[in-house]
């Protein structure tokens, strides 16, 4: 008996020393042959940064002198054309956009370039002012409802130049407000901080290698279509970048006007991500890639993160590559 359980004991001791098997994560693995894939749209989005030309600093400016009593201003927020963001002394300003700035009082028969520019913001505004550039009865009723709009008590025989805050644009942001609720100021003190006007905008560091197409850059979330030197002249786009946040910011940096924003295709290339290693028969021109045996043209447009971006013709189709395509295989 005792020697049956030695022999007992013996053969569990054998099978609790015996050496385990190896574990099946490293047991030796057949390499993959083909790997999924599926069409999905690229935009080829480079970083770049951004160098606005601007002129010097610009002012919301009081036409008249006396406490502010109502503000509605504030710092990062936006002044629109045919609002009121101050009142002074009671009397709201009316903030407004003219090609050529109010330099007079108007009246009844006068007639000028700054008639005209009063004429067609007031129309673009839904007032119905005439097109005559000569000061109608209907041009001071359109003034009259503007003002009333707002709380003001507007002057039935006078169009006060005073009570107009000059706008460079429709629609404005504010980099400081300069005084605030019971601020007493002087006519032709500067009430609020706008941004300088953008004259001209370039790429600083244009990336050499490019998917091919129109490109746009995207600051913050507004598009800029943008020449092939990464240049953008275009007056209304640069009175757009002037009020996005990106460049706002920049005001207050040690380099105002530069700031980075992402450069892409205009229009999403409709393109495979591969491994680098599937492709094959790589020109100048792009190259060649496998599915099933069957090869197919592609064009290199870019990469990232490992995976290399290709486009080309029935790509769609495709579901999967090989990833060890022969490289002997016709590449046409």
């Amino acid at each position: 008996m005792a020697a049956l359980l030695t022999s007992a004991l013996a053969f569990v001791l054998g099978l609790a020393m015996a050496p385990a098997g190896a574990p099946s994560s490293l047991e030796r693995q057949i390499p993959a042959s083909t790997a999924p894939v599926a069409a999905t749209d690229f935009k080829d989005p480079r970083t770049v940064q951004v160098v606005a030309e601007q002129s010097g600093p610009r002012s919301l400016i009081a036409g008249l002198s006396g406490t502010i009593t109502s503000s509605a201003c504030t710092q990062g927020g936006l002044i629109r054309s045919g609002t009121s963001t101050f009142a002074i002394d009671g009397e709201p300003l009316i903030n407004l956009a003219t090609k050529t700035p109010l330099w007079r009082d108007l009246r009844l028969g006068d007639s000028g370039d700054d008639v005209r520019a009063l004429q067609a913001e007031l129309n673009q505004l839904g007032y119905v002012a005439g097109t005559t550039a000569t000061v109608s009865a209907e041009m001071f009723e359109a003034h009259v409802a503007l003002a009333a709009s707002l709380g003001a008590r507007p002057d039935r025989s006078v169009i006060e130049r005073s009570k107009y805050t000059w706008l460079p644009d429709r629609e404005q942001a504010v980099l400081k407000c300069a005084v605030s609720v019971g601020s007493v100021v002087n006519q032709g003190q500067g009430i609020a901080e706008l941004p300088p006007q953008v004259t001209g905008a370039r790429i600083a560091n244009l990336p050499q290698t490019l998917a091919p197409g129109e490109r746009t850059l995207l600051i913050d979330a507004s598009n800029f279509p943008t020449a092939v030197d990464g240049r953008i002249s275009d007056g209304v786009l640069l009175n757009k970048m002037a009020r996005t946040p990106s460049f706002a910011a920049s005001q207050g940096s040690e380099r105002p006007g530069v700031f980075t924003a992402r450069y892409e295709l205009a229009q999403p290339a409709r393109v495979l991500g591969v491994p680098p290693g599937a492709i094959f028969s790589i020109s100048a021109a792009g190259g060649c890639i496998s599915s099933s045996k069957e090869v197919h043209r592609v064009t290199i447009l870019g990469s990232q993160l490992g995976i290399t971006y290709v486009s080309g013709n029935a790509l769609d189709a495709v579901r999967e590559i090989d990833l060890k395509p022969a490289q002997n295989q016709p590449c046409v």
